[in-house]
């Protein structure tokens, strides 16, 4: 884990920035990844989840199309 702190009392990391609004502009992507990789991630999870279902879904209507079966 860093040290915040620390990195914020660390001259070259404070250096890296040429002025305030690259800092700024640092500062508030961090932050929008911070809130939208959770979500991102949850939409993977989802994805994959609604992709097997359907998935599994279509083998079922397959199957009852080849035996003349009513899907459930």
């Amino acid at each position: 884990m860093i040290d915040k702190k620390e990195l914020l009392n660390n001259k070259d990391f404070l250096k890296s920035f040429k002025n305030g609004e690259e800092m700024s502009s640092f500062f508030k992507e961090l932050h929008t990844k911070k809130y939208t990789q959770p979500i991102q991630n949850c939409d993977i999870i989802l994805n994959q989840f609604i992709l097997t279902y359907l998935r599994r879904k279509n083998k079922t209507l397959i199957l009852s199309q080849l035996f003349n079966l009513h899907p459930s």
